[in-house]
């Protein structure tokens, strides 16, 4: 395994489609060339939600996905499975530009005041 020391880091949220949301600064966003970790607060681990761990070599994409409050950082594994809980972060620019600095493969979609197919 590559050990990289460039670290990127970021305070948010944390939440599940549905399910708990614990706003910022209840979780932390942490990755370097290899490796991303989404760390919940103590507080946050009181509503079970739980360390998020992975690893690029078995990542498909980290995708942006703008929402009403937020912007949802997820997870997206090998086999396409979208993995929760999720990071959000009110602006994507720094955390977008952190993870293509480091060379994870990004995807990004925008919510608009439509249906989705």
């Amino acid at each position: 395994m590559r050990v990289s020391h460039r670290w990127a880091s970021f305070v948010g949220g944390m939440a599940t489609r549905g399910g708990w949301h614990a706003s910022g600064p209840m979780a932390r966003l942490e990755f370097d060339d290899n490796n991303l970790v989404i760390r919940p607060t103590a507080a946050a681990k009181l509503v079970r939600l739980g360390e998020v761990k992975a690893a690029k070599a078995d990542t498909q994409a980290i995708r942006l996905s703008t929402g009403i409050l937020a912007v949802r950082v997820s997870v997206i594994r090998s086999d396409g499975v979208e993995v929760e809980p999720y990071f959000t972060v009110m602006r994507r620019g720094r955390v977008r530009k952190a993870l293509e600095e480091r060379g994870w493969p990004v995807v990004e979609d925008h919510w608009k005041f439509a249906r989705r197919s």
